[in-house]
């Protein structure tokens, strides 16, 4: 129905007023979680604390735009994130961006740009490039380059309903990030560390 657009009384096309809402509780909820998934991933292991410090830094805004937090892991891995929709302008790596640092080396990645490596015996070196996204419009945004992991991600949840192995991860992964980014907030609130293990 063309008047139903036109009028916008579903609340219009990328007008996205929910993630302003109290509702929606804060920035962190839209930014994070998936962060926490990966590192839950590439650690092995579950968040044990979470420390937070929020603030809304956009005008008129009800909710949290900008959390630093901090994550224990079970296995003793820390992990340090910054999630901010709060940003004056672009910059390099901005939608998202994991450095990680172990023992013997470690991995920069820009997931929609560039995969950087080091270590003392090789130094730093570039092994992957990401195809470009292409924001800038549907045609390339929705193509080929980006859509192949949710065709993906949604071959595995049909694979799992019919009883065969997930790749994707589970609702109860989805509750674990859930779980770290609302301790962050919870953690700012009462300025506290909040135990998740």
């Amino acid at each position: 129905d063309l008047d139903l657009f036109d009028r916008q009384d579903f609340g219009g096309v990328n007008k996205m007023k929910w993630i302003k809402m109290p509702e929606n509780v804060g920035f962190v909820i839209d930014g994070l979680p998936h962060g926490v998934d990966l590192m839950r991933w590439l650690t092995g292991s579950e968040v044990k604390t979470v420390a937070g410090f929020s603030r809304t830094f956009i005008p008129g805004r009800q909710v949290e735009d900008t959390t630093a937090g901090i994550m224990e892991f079970t296995n003793g891995a820390v992990c340090t994130v910054n999630t901010s929709c709060a940003v004056p302008g672009p910059y390099p790596g901005e939608y998202s961006r994991y450095s990680i640092i172990g023992t013997d080396g470690l991995l920069d990645m820009d997931p929609f740009g560039e995969l950087h490596i080091s270590n003392r015996k090789d130094g730093w070196r570039l092994v992957a490039t990401q195809p470009k996204v292409g924001w800038e419009s549907a045609e390339t945004a929705f193509g080929d380059a980006r859509m192949k992991a949710y065709r993906e991600q949604m071959q595995s949840f049909i694979d799992g309903i019919h009883g065969k192995p997930m790749q994707a991860g589970s609702g109860a992964d989805g509750r674990a990030g859930l779980a770290a980014c609302l301790g962050m907030l919870t953690s700012t609130r009462e300025r506290r560390l909040v135990e998740l293990a």
